[in-house]
């Protein structure tokens, strides 16, 4: 993996907790890295409401091409720069 392939698994895992066809000004993905473990919130922005998605559950795959993404930045960020997230 590298950088471009793990932040494209981020924005596709993100825009797939809402529907296709719903309008938005602004998604946002705030991921919380532990040891071993991830937590996530996402955020759709229109019209300057926020909205979280509501029972839209992502495919198992997709979860864990998301933590794996997250891990690779996350390393990859603190070889390349020696700061953390």
């Amino acid at each position: 993996m590298n950088t471009e392939q793990a932040y494209n698994i981020l924005g596709n895992v993100l825009f797939a907790h809402f529907d296709p066809d719903e309008p938005f000004d602004k998604l946002e993905l705030i991921m919380e890295i532990g040891d071993g473990a991830t937590s996530r919130q996402v955020w759709k922005y229109f019209n300057g409401v926020s909205t979280q998605p509501i029972g839209k559950r992502l495919p198992l795959q997709a979860g864990a091409d998301l933590r794996k993404a997250a891990f690779f930045l996350r390393d990859n960020l603190l070889e390349t720069s020696n700061e953390q997230i």
